[in-house]
């Protein structure tokens, strides 16, 4: 299986990605810069620097969910892959990683020549490489000696002269547009005079639209607020009652003036703290590696969640939570054969709180 791809993946969605055995491979920012070779200019991208740091699980438990594979399987084609990549290096003295770049020997440790990296697939913080745009100058059109003389002797032989305007034209042209606007007034008054004749009623229906009177708003009548009784009141009117009621014969308790309320509060004894079943499907030491590999499950369908009160450094994942021992072997057996067959269930009580 090559490992490399899922490296380049894993570098997409996190600064720095860790292979068991070989060493870290860690994202650097590149500066924009012109390429004069290719005569284009290049925006800021993502490079990939290698170091050495301590393992861990992160790179097997991506494949373990993205191959479907249990997590002893993953770790297995990793180990394979790093043994790939040592035996090349031992021999050739490099090993080419795909989309990562090519590995060498240092003095105690490799080193990575960046060839590709994963801005090359387009990345690019959105940018693309542009190219560098030339501007071609427009050159005169050159004209023969001889072509240009007839030019000249021409324009010398017959100036253009241009003639002035006679005063009476321009006086003509004024006296033409005040006519105009004199003539546009005039229909405009005739045409109101023959409607007025035509129809006379029709000037005062427009006289009676426009004199609209003013009416005026009733105001509103304040609404009286209702006052509310008071306890004094209230056994006042129940007095008056029970007195009535007395006069008709009927025997009646008299209202009393107190109210006892009790406010002695019982105390509910509070529930023992329950126990729960957890089937345990993964172990990281850091919290970062275990929310990824929650989210990794949760994205393919499966429960999963970091059960936060069970001992130990490192941090536990559980693919399953049940109240019962019995429907959690239920679900270990199914855990075992689809998901991780290293999985196991763990009693786990709620801590104690004051």
């Amino acid at each position: 299986m090559d490992i490399a791809p899922y490296i380049a993946d894993l570098l997409r969605q996190h600064d720095e990605v860790n292979v068991p055995s070989l060493g870290t491979f860690c994202k650097k920012k590149k500066t924009g810069f012109y390429d004069p070779k290719k005569q284009t200019f290049f925006p800021p991208s993502h490079g990939i620097i290698y170091k050495t740091a301590n393992d861990n699980s992160l790179l097997a438990s991506y494949i373990s969910v993205k191959k479907n594979i249990s997590l002893s399987t993953a770790n297995y084609f990793v180990e394979k892959f790093v043994a790939q990549i040592k035996s090349l290096i031992a021999s050739q003295g490099e090993a080419e990683i795909e989309s990562i770049g090519t590995l060498k020997k240092s003095e105690d440790s490799y080193e990575l020549i960046d060839v590709l990296n994963v801005d090359d697939e387009g990345e690019y913080f959105g940018l693309r490489p542009v190219k560098e745009l030339k501007s071609v100058a427009e050159e005169p059109v050159p004209i023969a000696p001889q072509e240009s003389t007839v030019i000249e002797n021409t324009i010398a032989e017959n100036p253009v002269i241009a003639e002035p305007v006679p005063e009476e034209v321009i006086k003509g042209r004024k006296v033409s547009a005040a006519s105009k606007i004199l003539l546009v007034a005039a229909s405009l008054i005739l045409i109101g005079i023959i409607t007025y004749l035509v129809n006379p009623k029709l000037l005062e229906s427009f006289k009676q639209e426009t004199n609209i009177p003013d009416r005026k708003i009733p105001a509103k009548q304040p609404v009286q607020a209702t006052v509310p009784k008071t306890f004094q009141d209230s056994l006042a009117e129940a007095d008056t009652i029970y007195q009535e009621l007395t006069k008709q014969g009927f025997d009646v308790e008299k209202p009393r003036d107190t109210l006892e309320v009790s406010t002695q509060a019982t105390a509910t004894p509070a529930a023992p703290p329950a126990v729960s079943f957890e089937i345990i499907g993964a172990a990281f030491a850091r919290r970062s590696e275990a929310e990824t590999y929650v989210k990794l499950m949760k994205s393919k369908g499966v429960y999963a969640k970091i059960v936060e009160d069970m001992p130990g450094s490192k941090l536990k994942i559980s693919l399953g939570t049940f109240n019962d021992e019995v429907s959690a072997k239920q679900e270990l057996i199914r855990i075992q054969k689809e998901l991780n067959k290293d999985a196991w269930i763990a009693r786990v009580k709620p801590k104690k709180t004051n």
